[in-house]
């Protein structure tokens, strides 16, 4: 069973160096797409919402606009109770170009990174609600980079993704996992048709 839902959004740490903040320690790069209880999976999408509505589900492969498709999946045989937290605590991304360079954010890339580092900018609170995952569910949701980073479509990106708030941070046995920290990369190709 799958449920769709819209994800939070932090911006990379590579937007620290930018805003001029001292940028915090160093956290692995390494691709860890699973802690042993949930498992994080991302596509880039290349179809063509559009070309889809007026040919009735057809699906044509396009440039890469900045779409991604996250699924969380939960490994264990109990059911699990995720945290959802606001849109700007639950992800961090970096979008490097084709040269390795970070991709600038747009205007509402930097307020989203304003806000979610500036302590008297966010407001108080925890959580905004819970997320009951059964055994062996997922739930899926899309996120759209585009409106934080400048994506130009036909490009060649590589996007890295991480999770740890909201995540488990023990196994089904109560033992602490070693890396609750789910990370992923995703390769874009030029014009996003994947070769």
């Amino acid at each position: 069973m799958s449920t769709q839902i819209s994800f939070g959004l932090f911006l990379s740490l590579t937007c620290i160096a930018a805003s001029g903040q001292t940028p915090p320690v160093p956290r692995p790069t390494t691709d860890h797409p699973s802690n042993g209880v949930v498992e994080m999976i991302v596509k880039a999408d290349l179809t063509e919402r559009e070309h889809e509505m007026r040919n009735e589900g057809a699906s044509l492969l396009a440039p890469w606009r900045g779409i991604l498709q996250v699924t969380i999946r939960n490994l264990s045989a109990e059911t699990l109770k995720l945290m959802e937290l606001s849109w700007d605590q639950e992800y961090e991304f970096e979008v490097l170009d084709s040269s390795g360079k970070s991709v600038p954010p747009t205007k509402e890339g930097e307020k989203s990174f304003i806000m979610a580092h500036d302590p008297l900018q966010v407001p108080l609170g925890g959580p905004i609600g819970y997320l009951e995952l059964g055994g062996m569910q997922d739930f899926s949701g899309t996120i759209n980079l585009a409106q934080l980073f400048q994506i130009r479509p036909g490009q060649a990106y590589k996007v890295r993704i991480r999770r740890s708030k909201g995540l488990p941070k023990v196994d089904e046995h109560g033992k602490p996992l070693k890396d609750p920290e789910l990370r992923c990369t995703v390769d874009i190709p030029d014009y996003g048709i994947p070769r």
